[in-house]
């Protein structure tokens, strides 16, 4: 068996699909969101014809946590996203609190704020390069458009030199590479939006 492990950067994923599958400036924000489980075996069967013993073993999806200065809309979405994953089968969630930046102000205090993942990069660099050496996956898929990530996977793949077994190489989709595979066709049916509307995935 060829154990693979998807790494999601969740918000990498749903500016992405956004742009894909749809115009941002005009959708709406529900639209552009991922079910991980399914692009997780959407990902594992596209590589089955080179390797049919491939089998999804873990979803890891790293996401940024909204505290109170976000929209209490915002901060319930999450919620309902967070616990309709944690029902899903091999999926585990990392998170987060996003770091709050002033972007307008009133009185001399602040009015608005502006929400930033901080440290995702860190945590998803950390568990990539941590399981490779503790030999949890065969083959890493990371989705992200962070560069960031490039030494984690050196480090993946110096882990799997180092132990003398063979590891299958990770398939990093960064960039340009994660736009063309969510054009693929069938990613279209990995799309998610249930998961904020209602209970129903």
């Amino acid at each position: 068996m060829t154990r693979i492990a998807v790494f999601l950067d969740y918000q990498n994923a749903y500016h992405g699909a956004r742009e894909v599958f749809g115009d941002p400036s005009t959708d709406p924000p529900t639209m552009g969101h991922v079910n991980p489980l399914r692009l997780g075996l959407l990902l594992t069967q596209l590589g089955a014809e080179g390797d049919p013993n491939r089998e999804l073993t873990a979803v890891t999806v790293y996401r940024g946590r909204p505290g109170a200065k976000s929209h209490r809309n915002l901060q319930s979405a999450f919620d309902r996203q967070v616990t309709a994953w944690q029902q899903m089968p091999l999926v585990t969630v990392r998170s987060r609190p996003l770091r709050y930046q002033p972007i307008a102000w009133s009185q001399g205090a602040p009015s608005e704020w502006r929400g930033q993942e901080k440290g995702i990069d860190v945590l998803m660099a950390i568990d990539i390069a941590l399981g490779a050496r503790d030999d949890r996956y065969d083959v890493a898929v990371i989705v992200s458009a962070d560069t960031d990530l490039v030494p984690a996977i050196e480090v993946a793949l110096d882990a799997a030199a180092s132990s003398g077994e063979k590891m299958g190489a990770p398939l990093a989709l960064i960039g340009g590479a994660f736009m063309v595979i969510m054009g693929y066709p069938p990613l279209a049916g990995i799309m998610d939006s249930a998961s904020l509307t209602g209970p129903g995935l």
